[in-house]
């Protein structure tokens, strides 16, 4: 087995879908989003949200589309096992692109993370070892309490303003509870992340922005970083949300493109990240998927960027 062959298997990917031209030809419109290791123990949701991209997966219909499925475990803990001790640089799994990366809890906390927490680290090249990034918008501290992972394991929170959530998150902890989870871990010492998306105009949307940022620099001020990223409506999204006879108000936000608007897209992100630093945050900040021009307009370093699924 070596890394090629896992990498191409449905467990363990290697997402280099929007790196930069091998020519190093950039151009205002070159989508930035660094190159990731991505971790697929678990695909689905068990939550409801009305915009979710997953309805559009096509790996996921095998399995009933986005119910929650576990994927075979002995093949997931051989896969993961080679990468760890294979991989020589210190590395980063994201473990929710294709699933809520707490959808199958209890097989993190009883298969996966043992394998982080057991692995045996190279001194010279990886002294740190490498981590497990979740991406959740659950309210669960079952993994955090009972796992004692603080130097493996990376929680990112998704977060949006409160109405939104309300409007288009269905069966979803409420973003409150979201943050009462994030502050319990970094109470118990592991570092913490947002994903402030989506983002949408909707009405009185600086007011809702307002209100969460300022709650976030209250609650959670110890954050490590923060990713923003606007809604987006594909054809393909639009269309399998259709299916599912989801509310689909929130594409009027977006173009024929599918996209929120560019410079309605700048507006947004300025505004959050004043926010975020009039209240004192001066840690990374990173935009999801945006190009070079959006990236630039905002004052943001996309040459070095600080996103949520990177080291």
């Amino acid at each position: 087995m070596n890394v090629n062959t896992v990498k191409r298997g449905s467990v363990i990917r290697y997402n280099d879908k929007h790196h930069i031209p091998k020519n190093g030809v950039v151009t205002d419109e070159t989508i930035i989003c660094p190159n990731h290791w991505v971790f697929n123990y678990a695909t689905g949701c068990k939550f409801d949200c009305q915009y979710c991209y997953l309805h559009s997966k096509p790996q996921l219909r095998p399995h009933g589309g986005i119910k929650p499925h576990l994927k075979n475990e002995r093949i997931t803990a051989m896969d993961l096992k080679f990468m760890l001790k294979d991989l020589e640089k210190q590395t980063m799994f994201h473990s929710g692109e294709l699933s809520d990366s707490l959808v199958q809890e209890n097989s993190l906390i009883r298969d996966i993370v043992p394998i982080f927490n057991g692995q045996r680290v190279n001194e010279v090249t990886n002294p740190n070892g490498h981590k497990l990034l979740i991406v959740t918008k659950d309210k669960t501290n079952k993994l955090i309490e009972g796992s004692h992972s603080q130097r493996r394991v990376v929680m990112s929170y998704s977060l949006t303003a409160k109405q939104i959530g309300l409007d288009y998150e269905i069966n979803v902890p409420h973003v409150w509870e979201r943050i009462r989870a994030a502050k319990r871990a970094l109470a118990l010492g592991y570092e913490v992340r947002l994903r402030i998306d989506p983002i949408m105009p909707i009405n009185r949307w600086d007011l809702g922005f307002k209100e969460l940022i300022e709650r976030i620099m209250v609650e959670i001020p110890g954050i490590s970083r923060v990713t923003l990223g606007c809604i987006v409506a594909t054809k393909e999204i639009v269309s399998s949300c259709n299916k599912q006879n989801n509310d689909l108000s929130w594409k009027d936000y977006c173009t024929e493109e599918g996209l929120v608007p560019k410079e309605k897209r700048k507006e947004l992100y300025d505004y959050i990240i004043t926010l975020l630093e009039d209240n004192g945050y001066e840690r990374d900040i990173g935009l999801c998927k945006e190009p070079v021009e959006v990236w630039e307009s905002i004052g943001l370093d996309w040459t070095e960027p600080k996103c949520n699924c990177i080291l």
